[in-house]
């Protein structure tokens, strides 16, 4: 009944989901026999090994954790668990935090109890009663079936599975944990433990797309953590009865035996494996006489140290090549210096490493270089994805770095309050960086006195591992920041699981402002987290100071058929002329078509004029583009076959976005100079 019940949703036609065009012959979706080629050559013998074993033993576990039982009363775990609040004093109340604060976190608050969340973006109203199995985006639910009958790569099956993971991590109630926490008001814990209980009726283990992944169990648990600390930190809400919680802590106990028996290992082991560590850890701190197994935190520490000295390079750049996860693999590191002191202990470190580097690529207003994929991830909910993400982060790893705790001085007006304590409200200020051991050359520099501009030359990988699953290619990118507002931009990431051909484009070379050869990508595109053939990049000179910048870098394995090219790209600061020279060089035998293509920041304007010169226009200055003579120039926006000119704020937003394009033919070893002026409007 089940499996003629999924053909049948299979076969209906998904009017909601935005339709794309058809995939190019070639190319390959994540359920094709040539995907699974590529994943399995993606795989070494020992990953095959692992899956084919966790195969067999996956009956064997999915019974022990339907199973699972509480090993004490619910009274014994309630008096043993663990309250407190990042390192904030307890008497924290409504009178420390300013009015806007205060007032922003009850409409928020109230928007819980009244169903109505922000995902990606749009506001959605949920309706009286929470559908957990349904994609609120597009009106499509999934079937309410085992997750091992569920491929949530499929939107057929599952529409746009990221609204529906989103939904089901619970981080939408965080606002209301934190308004009971400050005002006591029972509307707040009735109305959490009302959807909870609704959750956990309708998706118990393991059905639904919720129990799909353990990063997602592992997520939950993270959030329940923090949810019933807020809950419970000034005595039990009436709202949990003894009911309630023995079946919340059953599942508790079910997520974790969930997460520790379906690990992401081998080419799996991203930020997939931080997070799962970092959720049973926090599992465990919360309610230890939930897990009176001694081994759980220290293995699970264990693993997540191995998992951070894997996936932070020297430098501290977080080694899948995007902004976004670098940030919340920040927050979920953050989250295990505040819940198990061994941990903070080796994390400290590397933490401090990452801070610098996402200090230098966030400019001073928060806008930050958001390089390779982004999904609006967060760990807990405390820090919401809004404009002031990146630096809630940034002031939140400081303070658990000096370790300051307490109260705050004067009024609190900070999300980062909850995690540090006493946050600095020092403006920030981006640096100058060379992090090129890790992926990122940042350079800022100020025309005058009262007109920063921030560089960004990506100069990493195309990912981590051997799927480098959330990289683009966009090697020797230049992305560019005035007066704290994006202009040459990374145009986002629009897609995951859905519109595969808008997830290729996104991701692709010709989105990126760099130079493409015969309008191809740089690696081979094998899938949407798999890519093949993938170039290098060596960074052979670097010269940062204020008034000087001068970095050489080339990218080998540019492979058009059976030739591979070479792209060499030198950035060179002319201070006197107050202008950026460009000089990009192919080096291989041959004639190329090329483009050098540059993405400007829909809310720019963009004007051109004569001699293949083009003006941005921003706030108080003016940024100038100037090509060499020899090529054709043009602005694309909008385009769509082949796709050109288009920006992505979120997933599942796109807007036509001005490109600006210079092609023409180049032969072996010419060197191709473009030069960018900027300058006071």
């Amino acid at each position: 009944m089940i499996g003629k019940r999924l053909r049948r949703r299979r076969a209906q036609r998904i009017d909601d989901i935005p339709a794309a065009k058809p995939r190019p012959r070639g190319q390959r979706t994540p359920t094709s026999l040539s995907w699974r080629l590529s994943r399995l050559r993606a795989m070494s013998r020992a990953e095959v090994f692992h899956r084919m074993l966790q195969k067999v033993r996956e009956p064997f576990m999915r019974r022990a954790i339907k199973r699972e039982q509480l090993p004490c009363a619910v009274e014994a775990v309630v008096a043993g668990g663990k309250t407190c609040i990042g390192g904030i004093a307890p008497s924290t109340d409504a009178a420390s935090f300013t009015p806007v604060y205060f007032q922003r976190l009850l409409a928020a608050a109230e928007d819980v109890c009244a169903h109505r969340l922000t995902l990606f973006g749009v506001v959605r109203e949920l309706g009286p009663e929470i559908d957990w199995y349904r994609d609120y985006a597009h009106g499509f639910s999934c079937p309410r079936v085992d997750a091992a009958l569920l491929n949530y790569r499929d939107p057929a099956q599952c529409g746009d599975i990221m609204q529906l993971w989103w939904l089901n991590r619970h981080q939408h109630l965080m606002p209301a944990a934190i308004a009971f926490h400050l005002t006591r008001d029972e509307r707040y814990a009735q109305e959490i433990v009302a959807q909870l209980q609704s959750w956990l009726d309708a998706c118990p283990y393991p059905m639904g797309p919720a129990w799909a992944t353990s990063i997602e169990a592992a997520i939950r648990l993270l959030t329940w953590s923090w949810l019933y600390r807020f809950m419970f930190a000034k005595g039990r809400p009436a709202a949990c009865t003894d009911s309630f919680l023995s079946q919340w802590f059953r599942s508790i106990c079910q997520h974790r035996r969930h997460v520790i028996t379906h690990l992401s290992r081998f080419s799996s082991a991203n930020n997939h494996a931080v997070a799962e560590a970092v959720g049973v850890i926090a599992a465990v701190a919360t309610w230890p006489d939930l897990f009176p197994q001694v081994r759980v935190p220290s293995a699970c520490h264990a693993r997540l140290c191995r998992a951070v000295a894997r996936l932070v390079s020297p430098d501290g750049v977080y080694r899948e090549q995007s902004t976004s996860y670098h940030a919340f693999v920040m927050e979920l590191m953050i989250n295990a210096c505040l819940l198990y002191e061994p941990a903070r202990q080796d994390l400290v470190k590397p933490l401090s490493k990452m801070a610098n580097v996402l200090q230098s690529l966030v400019d001073e207003r928060g806008n930050a270089f958001d390089i390779g994929d982004c999904d609006e991830a967060v760990a807990t909910g405390i820090v919401p994805r809004d404009s002031e993400y990146y630096l809630d982060i940034l002031r939140a790893a400081r303070g658990v770095i000096a370790k300051a705790g307490g109260s705050a001085d004067g009024l609190v007006s900070r999300h980062a309050f909850w995690y540090a304590g006493a946050v600095s409200d020092v403006p920030h200020t981006a640096g100058s960086g060379d992090f090129s051991t890790g992926g990122y050359i940042v350079w800022t520099k100020r025309i005058d006195e009262s007109l920063p501009a921030t560089l960004c030359f990506d100069v990493g990988p195309l990912g981590f591992g051997s799927l480098a699953a959330h990289g683009h290619a966009d090697g020797l990118s230049v992305l560019l920041h005035v007066n704290g507002e994006p202009v040459l931009v990374d145009p986002g990431t629009y897609a995951y699981h859905t519109e595969l051909p808008w997830r290729d484009y996104f991701r692709g070379t010709r989105a990126h402002n760099t130079l493409c050869i015969m309008k191809a990508d740089q690696a081979e595109i094998a899938g949407p987290f798999l890519w093949n053939r993938r170039y290098a990049v060596n960074v052979r000179h670097v010269t940062l100071s204020p008034h000087q910048l001068n970095v050489n870098a080339i990218l080998r394995g540019y492979r058009l058929g059976r030739q591979a090219v070479s792209h060499c790209r030198q950035l060179e600061w002319n201070d006197h002329l107050q202008k950026l020279i460009i000089r990009d060089e192919l080096i291989g035998d041959g004639s190329w078509g090329i483009e050098v293509l540059f993405h400007v920041h829909p809310d720019r304007a963009v004007e051109q004029r004569p001699g293949n010169r083009f003006v941005i226009s921003g706030m108080g200055y003016e940024v100038e583009i100037a090509y060499s003579s020899h090529l054709r120039t043009r602005i694309a926006c909008g385009e769509l076959d082949p796709a050109l000119g288009w920006f992505s704020p979120a997933l599942g937003i796109k807007r036509p976005a001005p490109a600006i394009v210079g092609e023409g033919s180049v032969i072996g070893y010419d060197n191709l100079f473009t030069e960018i002026y900027i300058r006071r409007a």
